[in-house]
């Protein structure tokens, strides 16, 4: 909002003068810019993008860089007691998962992702993060495990040990977008990083229970956990 604001008060001299009006008379709506009454044979509106070029051709900076802070919040990090944060990202996940009768190994085939970003700036990048943070969350549900030694030292400490997994291990990612933007926010956006890898491991976990009986509360999942709850396979 604050670069933005400082990018509108460079345009508005230059929109005028292309529009005939005051430059406090112009206005930045819907991807235009336009005058409300304008001298005679002047155009009414012009787009953002041209504006933006004419500007670029008379040198105009079209660079800002912005400031802004979260409003003040009543949190008690003693206690826990408060609003932590003054804006909350919403997401469900559901996974669908296939397990091996024989050696108890279990894979994810594909998950259903629908997160609420407030407003979707960049639902490319939206697709992108989902699709990041769900392959994340797989390592987390089946194979990323910190082994640490009696002293506490941490033993699983190189990729080969603790079990990242690859991408032929990631499943296929079906994101839905969900709309509920925040006042405080970006064009009403809300954040989108770790919701998007926090719901994975739990969304596995209980499709691992559907679908094996296994009572298992703990992440990541082994395939001795789920062997001593899968049926003899048919001979």
């Amino acid at each position: 909002g604050d670069a933005a604001r400082q990018l509108k008060e460079r345009l508005a001299p230059l929109a005028g003068e292309l529009l005939g009006c005051a430059p406090g008379e112009v206005i930045f709506a819907a991807g235009e810019a336009c005058a409300p009454v304008c001298e005679q044979g002047m155009q009414t509106h012009i787009s953002l993008a041209e504006l933006a070029q004419k500007a670029f051709r008379r040198n105009l900076n079209l660079a800002a860089e912005g400031w802004w802070h979260v409003p003040p919040l009543d949190f008690d990090p003693q206690r826990g007691h408060g609003e932590a944060y003054f804006a909350y990202s919403f997401a469900t996940q559901a996974a669908r998962v296939a397990v091996d009768r024989v050696s108890g190994m279990a894979r994810v085939l594909k998950v259903i992702a629908a997160h609420d970003v407030g407003r979707a700036v960049n639902p490319a990048g939206i697709e992108g993060q989902v699709e990041g943070g769900v392959a994340q969350g797989v390592g987390w549900a089946l194979s990323e495990r910190v082994v640490q030694d009696a002293e506490g030292g941490v033993a699983s400490a190189n990729l080969s040990t603790y079990g990242v997994p690859g991408a032929s291990e990631a499943p296929a990612v079906e994101t839905l977008i969900v709309e509920a933007p925040h006042p405080e926010g970006p064009l009403g956006a809300k954040s989108l990083g770790e919701p998007a890898i926090i719901p994975t491991g739990a969304a596995v976990l209980a499709a691992l229970r559907a679908a094996t009986g296994a009572p298992v509360t703990a992440l990541p999942v082994s395939p001795a956990d789920l062997l001593p709850f899968l049926e003899a396979p048919h001979v």
